[in-house]
């Protein structure tokens, strides 16, 4: 049985965060393009970070939202990745999106949760680079053709940008 490999992907431009839960609003999502039967996405790490200035305090939370049965339909920004860690080229039938909206079956086949803890920029009103990374191996697996969504809450949500990065194995 060969050795899992590791992926990475991430979005392309930054995306505005939620304001408001529950959201149809995903601002990446990475989706097990493997046919029924094929490899399982187990994910290893999820992060994210702010890329534009709030303008005002900052506090925000990464969520995350599985749609763990079948996907049939995706559409968003195309992302970045997956890449390889292993530094061999292709392997993964992964599909990543930025700026996806949620059916509303696919919204309500999960519940958005928080990863990690909240970041608080207090008065900080330059809050670049502020963001937070979770080890979560184990924790998310898709099957093929399940859904992980990401997106930031964000008490300045109307002005702020992030950028989503998540790592996963295949096997």
């Amino acid at each position: 049985m060969p050795a899992p490999r590791l992926f990475a992907a991430g979005t392309v431009t930054a995306v505005a965060p939620v304001a408001a839960l529950p959201t149809t609003a995903a601002q990446f999502a990475l989706w097990n393009g493997e046919s029924a039967g094929g490899k399982t996405y187990t994910v290893t790490t999820l992060s994210w970070t702010s890329i534009a200035s709030a303008g005002a305090a900052f506090v925000g939370q990464l969520l995350a939202h599985v749609a763990p049965a079948a996907q049939n339909v995706i559409s968003g920004t195309v992302a970045k990745g997956p890449y390889s860690t292993d530094g061999q080229w292709g392997g993964s039938r992964a599909i990543v999106y930025s700026a996806v909206t949620l059916t509303a079956a696919q919204a309500a086949s999960g519940i958005w949760h928080p990863v990690g803890g909240s970041v608080n920029g207090g008065a900080a009103t330059a809050t670049i680079s502020m963001g937070n990374w979770a080890y979560v191996r184990g924790i998310y697996v898709l099957p093929p053709g399940g859904l992980l969504s990401l997106a930031v809450l964000c008490s300045a949500a109307g002005s702020a940008t992030c950028d989503h990065f998540v790592t996963w194995e295949e096997a």
